[in-house]
């Protein structure tokens, strides 16, 4: 059958693949969370004359509500091998993979399209926007507030704690696996940035270029002007880019992030119901 799950033996198929779909990005890294991922997840492929030549990462989340909790799956590095793309492999891929999740209870698929024009085609497949964010561009003097706050409240960490405290209040959020928070919190000490946070507050912080990409930033409005000053010291005269969890008075400056596929009759009904409530997704490892 075209459709199996990855061993290690098919690292390079999949180092390949990821290649072809998403040059930019750097060998050492597709390697790295190839080895994690085959160790701990799965990838789904489709081969064709005995190798693969589409591929899905599958890894678990959790879509907790102030209801309850949906087991998700996340649809990660979705890629085909450019002679390989406009025959519906990557289709058929993913129908198979959704028909396996749903036999082994997981509740919906959630993914982040890669580029704004695969919104529309993921669109297609029946996904639809379920997630948003806002996204800003910043100067380091945004950044340089005078507080009257302690700047002791925030210190570097690496304890993924922090980020599912923060979020408890939040009506619709996705929980990762630690090993996932913990593989993107590295990711950004090895950029030269740092994760900085505590009890109040939490921002990813990755060096990009000559800016600072702030991957998520978790903080209440009594904290904000600390947590700036924080990150400010410890990135001085940097502009930031920084995406953040989108407030109810804010709908209309807010983007869609990423798009949900519910599995089952019961987990479509229960999502219909927190739709408004802006649903956070936070991380996308993009």
């Amino acid at each position: 059958m075209p459709f199996e799950y990855a061993g290690f033996e098919m690292a390079y198929d999949l180092m390949r693949i990821w290649s072809d779909a998403f040059p930019q990005d750097n060998a050492d890294d597709i390697r790295k969370f190839i080895t994690l991922a085959l160790k701990t997840y799965n990838c789904a492929v489709w081969k064709e004359d005995g190798h693969p030549v589409s591929m899905a990462f599958t890894l678990p989340a959790v879509l907790e509500l102030k209801s309850g909790s949906l087991n998700l799956c996340y649809i990660y590095a979705a890629a085909t091998l450019t002679e390989y793309r406009g025959q519906g492999l990557f289709a058929r891929l993913l129908g198979n993979v959704q028909e396996q999740l749903a036999n082994n209870g997981v509740d919906a698929c959630f993914l982040r399209p890669a580029s704004p024009r695969l919104f529309d085609y993921y669109g297609r497949l029946g996904y639809k926007p379920f997630f948003y964010f806002i996204s800003e561009n910043l100067s380091s003097d945004d950044f340089q507030v005078n507080t009257d706050r302690s700047l002791n409240d925030f210190t570097e960490i690496q304890e993924t704690a922090f980020r599912n405290k923060l979020l408890e209040n939040h009506s619709a959020w996705v929980r990762w696996p630690d090993v996932l928070l913990s593989f993107a919190m590295q990711n950004a000490v090895q950029t030269g940035g740092a994760v900085i946070g505590g009890d109040r507050g939490w921002a990813i912080c990755e060096r990009y270029g000559d800016k600072l990409f702030i991957r998520e930033w978790l903080c209440g409005p009594e904290m904000e002007e600390a947590l700036r000053r924080k990150v400010a010291v410890r990135f001085p005269g940097l502009d930031i880019i920084r995406r953040r969890p989108v407030n109810q008075t804010e709908i209309l400056q807010s983007e869609p992030f990423g798009m949900l596929y519910p599995l089952t009759n019961a987990a479509a009904e229960k999502i219909k119901t927190v739709e408004s409530a802006i649903p956070y997704m936070g991380l996308a490892f993009d």
